[in-house]
């Protein structure tokens, strides 16, 4: 019964989701553009390369591929493949997740509730975006799937699927590698096992896990491509970016900080105050400390991962809702986990319900705006702005155009547009940059394009621009201005 109200949960969902993000398709944003570009010369026969023939290494493949062979299948365009291939994966988060809380033995009747927690969650939202976010979640639940039943029943099938869609995870986002070395850690140092077995399951994941990856890898050394995926230096890390990504987190569930501070409050009181509630919840950690383990691994893992990611490789990586959606299912179990022996009993019930009404309210108050408004208007390059864009239409006037600026991405779209960055703020190249800019611009070689919509903090300020230019002719926009001599 439980199994059937799942399925139709996730069809529902399904339906409503392809019903509002139908208007305009899924949101691009600036990655999503060069997904754009390389499912083109995928179906071009071209391989995974830019429009300009060159190899892309930044992203993995696993997510174009899969839209050009949807596109492909489906006689379509590519913007309405990956529409398809997002819908597709999100009807099966219901299923997954559902196996996995039946694994870990959750009260079936608490199951559906929980499973519509995470279909309303900021996590859902990662399917209306061109982007992998949503594949990436889908082979997460289902390596976390595997893993669990290998904890719990030590058959190797279980570790060696486990591997493989690990495998196909980092092929997703390089960012799965803080998830592998969370779950190699894991069976490193907490499994209980002897060592030799231990070190056995270590290779065995190990190996599958690289199983895809290596072909990705051999595949850039056929191009004989001379770049790195990502190029290694040292920014620094400030760690009140995570004290505020603990912020958004705990309002992930609770909505805003007064309803966190009560219900918050309320759990801690009642877990020292009331000795039933606590001896309940000491001997179900008891009980289920493999699995606890293995949750929060994860969530340290991957959070080592991102600082270093933005200590060596890019400072620029936001530490926001998009790069840490997947806590919020490992932090939903984790947290149902330890609390299903109070969520069975009858004299519970009341309070469960409430909480699932105040955590339900807080998903809906969290994303209903920005669902509402992809309805209506799209979201980033695909929103009805960019289409009656003056900016835009200026380019589309032109034969030629030789330009700067802060919409580098979007120009690629536009086969008229001999594209350039503004210069970056705060680097050593700076002064270099816009010296060069100037003089192209003094010449006559070139223009600056100015997007209001558009803020990136890392470029030229519009400000500054404004200043810099004071004695060139400016031409504004709606939406943006023009410099030129």
């Amino acid at each position: 019964m439980t199994k059937k109200l799942i399925i139709l949960i996730s069809i529902a969902f399904t339906l409503l989701f392809a019903y509002f993000s139908g208007p305009y398709k899924l949101g691009v944003t600036p990655d999503s553009v060069s997904y754009i570009q390389i499912v083109k010369s995928i179906l071009l026969g071209n391989g995974i390369v830019d429009e300009n023939g060159i190899l892309i290494t930044h992203w993995p493949p696993l997510y174009p591929l899969l839209v050009a062979l949807t596109t492909k299948l489906f006689n379509c365009s590519i913007l309405t493949g990956a529409f398809i291939l997002n819908v597709g994966l999100l009807s099966t988060i219901s299923l997954i997740f559902y196996n996995l809380l039946t694994t870990l033995k959750i009260d079936k009747k608490v199951i559906p509730f929980i499973v519509i927690l995470l279909l309303t969650s900021y996590t859902s939202l990662v399917f209306i975006y061109f982007l992998s976010e949503g594949l990436f979640m889908v082979l997460l639940l289902l390596v976390t799937l595997l893993f669990i039943k290998w904890v719990k029943t030590n058959s190797y099938k279980y570790l060696i699927w486990a591997g493989v869609i690990s495998s196909a995870l980092l092929l997703t986002r390089y960012a799965g590698f803080g998830y592998i070395v969370g779950f190699g850690f894991y069976i490193s140092i907490f499994h209980k096992s002897k060592i030799k077995p231990r070190l056995k399951a270590v290779l065995i994941y190990t190996i599958s896990s690289l199983s895809l990856f290596i072909l990705w890898l051999i595949y850039c050394y056929y191009f004989n491509n001379s770049n790195t995926i990502r190029n290694i230096d040292f920014f620094g890390f400030r760690f009140r970016r995570l004290l505020s990504l603990t912020k958004t987190i705990i309002y992930w569930f609770l909505y805003n900080g007064y309803i966190a501070t009560i219900i918050l409050s309320f759990m801690v009181i009642s877990f020292f105050k009331f000795k039933t509630i606590q001896k309940i919840i000491i001997a179900q950690v008891k009980s289920c400390t493999p699995i606890i383990l293995l949750l929060v691994t994860l969530l340290c893992s991957y959070t080592v991962f991102i600082v270093l990611s933005i200590s060596f490789f890019d400072e620029n990586v936001p530490v926001n809702t998009r790069i840490f959606f997947p806590f919020y299912f490992i932090i939903l179990t984790l947290v149902v986990l330890i609390l299903n022996p109070i969520l069975k009993p009858k004299q519970y019930q009341p309070i469960t319900i409430v909480f699932f009404i105040i955590l339900l309210l807080s998903n809906i108050l969290n994303t209903y705006q920005l669902r509402v408004n992809h309805y209506q208007n799209g979201t980033q390059y695909s929103a009805e702005v960019w289409k009656n864009s003056q900016s835009i239409n200026y380019i589309k006037s032109k034969d030629t155009l030789n330009l700067y600026t802060n919409a580098h991405d979007i120009m690629r779209f536009y086969k008229n547009v001999n594209n350039h960055k503004l210069p970056f703020v705060n680097t050593k190249t700076y002064d270099s940059a816009l010296q060069k800019m100037t003089q192209d611009i003094k010449q006559g070689k070139a223009q600056i394009l100015f997007f209001d919509n558009i803020n990136r903090r890392y470029f030229i300020s519009k400000p500054d621009l404004l200043t810099h230019f004071k004695d060139f002719k400016i031409h504004y926009f709606k939406d943006g201005m023009l410099i030129k001599n």
